[in-house]
C-alpha cells in the first residue's frame, strides 16, 4: 500500500479534501458521476444516476443544507482519482457514494480514499465510519467493529415478489458474489432476448444465411496528408479516456457484449499503463465511415469481394465520390 501511494506522489500533486460549498460540489459532482455510473455498472449492473434523472437534483438539493452531506475528494495534479459522498448522522458519516477513476484504480485509489477518509472524520471529531452492510472485502477489511442490521423490502404486487425471487435480490438467502453472478446471467439472457426480438428470428437467420452464400463486401482505404498533421481540425471531436462517451454504448447486434462487459474490458484497459481509448464524438451519430473522412483522412480507392454461392471474386476500383461525404474527387484524381 505504502509503495503504491509512493507512486501517486511521484506523479504529482497529491491532495485529499472536503468540499462544502454548494456551487463547488455541483461542478465536482459532474465530474463524480461518470466515475461512479461507470463502476457501478461494470462491477454490479448498476447505473445509479444514469437510470434515475432525480438523483443528481436530489444531491445538489441536499447540499446546500449545512452538515447534511460530507464530500470528500482525492485529487492528483487537479484530477479526481476518488471521491466519496456520504450522510452526516450525528457523530457518524456514512459510507456512501464511492467513486475512483479506472486510470488511477492500479494505485487501489478507492482504498486510499477511505483511509485518509477515516482520519480526516477523526480530526473533525466524527466518532465512526459506518461502512454500511455488504459482502464487499474492504469493509470486512477496515471494519473495526460491527453491529446486527435487518433490512426490511416491502413489494405490494405478487409480480414484484416473482422478480425479486428471480433476480436472486434477497440477501437471507445467497451471499454478494451468488447474487451478481445470477444477476449477471440473467442479464445476458435478456440482452440477447432483446437483440433477437428486436432484429427477428427468421430476420436474422435471412441475414446471416445470405451472408455466407450471397454478398458483395467494399474496403475502403484511406490515407491522411502528413503535411496536415498537427493542424487543428475544426469541425473533428477526439476525447481521449472519456468515461461519459464509454457509458452511451449500447449493443445492437446479438454477439456484441451486454453492457457491463462492455464496461468492464474498457475498464481493464484503462487499468493496464500505457493504454488508453480514443472516441470520435458526432453529434449525428453517423457511421464510421463519415467518421474517418470528417476527420480529414482522404479515401483512395476501394477493394471489392463477391461471394455467390462459394465463387469468390475480387477487383479493385475506385468510386468518382468519396464514398460516405459524397465528396467529388479532385479534378486530378480519376477513377480508375
Amino acid at each position: 500500500m505504502r509503495s503504491r501511494l509512493n507512486r501517486l506522489e511521484r506523479m504529482g500533486k497529491l491532495s485529499f479534501n472536503r468540499i462544502v460549498d454548494p456551487e463547488e460540489f455541483a461542478s465536482v459532482l459532474d465530474e463524480i458521476i461518470p466515475l461512479h455510473d461507470f463502476r457501478q455498472g461494470a462491477a454490479h449492473l448498476n447505473f445509479p444516476f444514469s437510470s434515475d434523472r432525480l438523483k443528481k437534483p436530489f444531491h445538489l438539493a441536499i447540499m446546500k443544507h449545512p452538515n447534511l452531506l460530507h464530500v470528500t475528494v482525492l485529487q492528483l495534479n487537479s484530477r479526481i482519482a476518488a471521491a466519496h459522498i456520504g450522510l452526516c448522522n450525528k457523530e457518524q458519516v456514512s459510507l456512501g457514494i464511492l467513486a475512483h477513476s479506472p486510470m488511477f484504480s492500479q494505485y487501489s485509489v478507492g482504498k486510499f480514499h477511505i483511509l485518509l477518509l477515516g482520519l480526516y472524520l477523526q480530526k473533525e471529531g466524527f466518532t465512526d465510519l459506518d461502512l454500511t452492510p455488504g459482502g464487499e472485502q474492504y469493509k470486512e477489511r477496515f471494519a473495526s467493529h460491527r453491529d446486527e442490521a435487518y433490512m426490511l423490502d416491502v413489494l405490494l404486487r405478487p409480480s414484484l415478489v416473482r422478480q425479486f425471487r428471480l433476480h436472486l435480490g434477497d440477501p437471507m438467502r445467497f451471499d454478494a458474489s451468488t447474487r451478481l453472478r445470477a444477476k449477471e446471467v440473467v442479464a445476458r439472457v435478456q440482452h440477447r432476448a432483446k437483440l433477437i426480438k428486436w432484429l427477428g428470428l427468421s430476420g436474422e437467420l435471412i441475414r446471416r444465411l445470405k451472408a455466407a452464400t450471397w454478398n458483395t463486401k467494399e474496403f475502403c482505404l484511406y490515407s491522411w496528408n502528413r503535411a496536415s498533421v498537427g493542424v487543428e481540425q475544426p469541425h473533428t471531436t477526439m476525447r481521449r479516456d472519456c468515461l461519459q462517451d464509454l457509458l452511451l454504448f449500447k449493443p445492437l447486434e446479438p454477439w456484441q457484449p451486454p453492457q457491463h462487459e462492455f464496461l468492464r474490458e474498457a475498464a481493464r484497459r484503462l487499468k493496464a499503463e500505457k493504454q488508453h481509448i480514443d472516441i470520435f464524438v458526432l453529434k449525428n451519430n453517423a457511421a464510421e465511415g463519415r467518421v474517418i473522412e470528417t476527420a480529414g483522412f482522404e479515401y483512395q480507392k476501394s477493394f471489392f469481394e463477391r461471394n455467390r454461392f462459394g465463387m469468390v471474386s475480387r477487383w479493385e476500383g475506385r468510386r468518382q465520390m468519396s464514398p460516405y461525404l459524397k465528396k467529388p474527387l479532385q479534378r486530378n484524381e480519376r477513377p480508375i
